[in-house]
């Protein structure tokens, strides 16, 4: 069937190209039909198309599988970091009393002074000191002619220059003593440690606005406010114009101390006062000093480190109105002096470590450290009496007056323990931290 439909399409073929040859139409209108003409005319006409197979089966369609993914992993909270730990070692000597004695003692061959022998025997011990200070109980004087001792002081601004040398922070010169040059005095004891404002100088004014400035000290981190108040002035009064030019503890500056030390509590990390107070040459403190003592505990004080009685006083502690406790030194005694007795002989450092880590603020230790006078025939110093030896007592220039066997180490350790109840093999005032402050 297919043959005889292909033979028959051919044959139309060859009719249809005959008639157009013999027509009477212009045989070039229409172009000759080529042998590729008819090829592909059969091609097309008489050959199906045959569909070509694809060479690969067509791979198929998937969807890739989901990797799994590692959970996260919560991330923890970090860890605050650890406050820095910083620390003071804080060290307080008493009454640096400059008699007649001490005062030709320190006089050169050629007509100065040098002092520096008074802080022979202790500057080691005060170089580990962050911060140290002298109760500088005798005023100075410019005039070569006021200088003198006791009843009425006035010493040479050279004792200054020795406290300088010695590497002390802060002096004190709120005492009885300090009027006994008048205004005068003390107009040059502060012309003096003006040369010195790395030196925080305490107790005395020149001006009403210095008067009433708290001052504050900062020392590795720790911020201390610190004040210096006398019971009294032997009976001298200031100027009229400037009552201001010692500072007093007395029932008219009450109200002032008060509204200070309660200014200061938000100033500072330690609070810090220095009271001239008590009976001369007693070994307890008196009503006076217990009735200070309890307004600056209301006033949340953390250290009261006492001068004037020449003699040690024991250590103690009082419940502040916040409900810590404030740390006491009732006294100190002398650093150095010329009184004659074995008891004026001793006298103490008060030696406290004090620490802060964050907001909070404690003292970690505190100490009444024993030293002992050196007094030798043209020749004042202080030791430890940690290193006083039977040798240096025998050398003592008062040792033909009290006899050997009243003073010694020995004698020194037991007068020592029998004040304040600690001994060469304890020192230590605190069975742990105090908190103070914050």
């Amino acid at each position: 069937m297919r043959k005889k439909n292909l033979f028959t399409n051919l044959f139309t073929i060859i009719i249809t190209i005959c008639l157009a040859t013999f027509s009477g139409c212009e045989w070039m209108a229409t172009p000759p039909v080529t042998a590729e003409d008819l090829t592909s005319v059969i091609s097309t006409t008489l050959v199906p198309e045959i569909p070509t197979a694809p060479l690969t089966e067509p791979e198929p369609e998937t969807t890739a599988p989901e990797i799994p993914t590692t959970p996260e992993i919560p991330t923890m909270p970090e860890e605050p970091p650890v406050p820095v730990l910083q620390e003071v070692r804080f060290m307080s000597v008493g009454d640096n009393l400059i008699h007649n004695t001490v005062l030709n003692a320190g006089k050169q061959a050629d007509g100065s002074y040098d002092f520096s022998m008074l802080f022979d025997g202790m500057n080691e011990y005060f170089a580990q000191a962050d911060l140290s200070c002298i109760n500088q109980e005798t005023i100075f004087t410019a005039n070569p002619a006021k200088y003198g001792g006791y009843p009425a002081f006035g010493s040479p601004t050279m004792v200054g220059d020795a406290i300088v040398e010695a590497g002390f922070d802060i002096v004190l010169h709120a005492s009885n003593h300090s009027l006994d040059m008048t205004s005068r005095g003390v107009l040059d004891t502060i012309e003096y440690w003006d040369q010195y404002p790395e030196i925080a100088m305490l107790g005395i004014h020149d001006t009403k606005e210095d008067a009433d400035k708290i001052t504050i000290i900062e020392q590795n981190g720790i911020s201390f406010a610190i004040f210096n108040y006398t019971y009294g002035l032997n009976g001298y009064t200031p100027p009229k114009d400037k009552p201001w030019m010692v500072d007093q503890m007395t029932n008219d500056t009450k109200s002032k101390i008060i509204a200070e030390l309660e200014e200061a509590r938000g100033l500072a990390d330690v609070v810090v006062v220095y009271p001239h107070w008590g009976g001369e040459y007693v070994y307890k403190p008196n009503d006076f000093q217990k009735e200070w003592a309890k307004i600056f505990a209301d006033c949340n004080v953390d250290i009261v480190i006492g001068h004037h009685p020449h003699v040690l006083q024991p250590m103690d502690t009082m419940e502040r109105a916040d409900g810590k406790e404030m740390l006491i030194y009732y006294s100190v005694g002398n650093y150095c002096s010329h009184q004659a007795e074995v008891p004026r002989m001793l006298g103490g450092i008060a030696d406290i470590l004090i620490c802060k880590q964050g907001d909070e603020v404690w003292l970690e230790s505190a100490q009444l450290v024993p030293i002992v006078t050196q007094i030798q025939p043209g020749y004042f110093t202080t030791y430890l009496l940690t290193e006083y030896t039977d040798e240096l007592a025998k050398k003592h220039k008062f040792n033909g007056t009290f006899g050997f066997s009243k003073y010694n180490p020995t004698v020194l350790w037991k007068l020592y323990t029998d004040i304040t109840g600690f001994d060469a093999e304890d020192m230590e005032f605190l069975d742990e931290k105090l908190a103070i402050s914050k």
